[in-house]
């Protein structure tokens, strides 16, 4: 297996196309439906973070970029959103590589994927 790829996202059919189209590539993926699963789940080393902005819990995704930098976390994050329109970029913090609009096209995606993850090389 690949570098390991942890989808946040409360919509389970992104995940479910994130995750098949993540291992045809061969990337090991986890999956979190909600920002407190995804604290738990990067408890555990991972390689990337792929982040729905908006979710309907009591942490959304832009908490969830905060809580990772107050922890001094780097992984580096791709944000998912079909409200990129609202979000302040320059206000997100480095380790956020890109954000890509909802739908996601697959070919995007992937190339962003492997941008971040050489960046993180770098």
């Amino acid at each position: 297996m690949g570098k390991t790829v942890l989808i946040v996202d409360d919509d389970d059919d992104i995940r479910l196309l994130l995750r098949t189209y993540l291992r045809r590539l061969d990337y090991e993926v986890r999956e979190a439906g909600n920002a407190w699963q995804a604290l738990a789940a990067v408890q555990q080393p991972v390689d990337l973070i792929v982040l729905d902005l908006r979710m309907p819990f009591d942490v959304s995704g832009a908490d969830l970029i905060q809580t990772l930098e107050s922890l001094g976390r780097s992984t580096p994050v791709i944000v998912l959103s079909g409200w990129t329109q609202d979000l302040d970029r320059d206000s997100l913090p480095s380790f956020v590589r890109a954000v890509i609009d909802k739908p996601v096209r697959l070919e995007e995606f992937s190339a962003t994927v492997d941008r971040a993850l050489q960046n993180d090389l770098n």
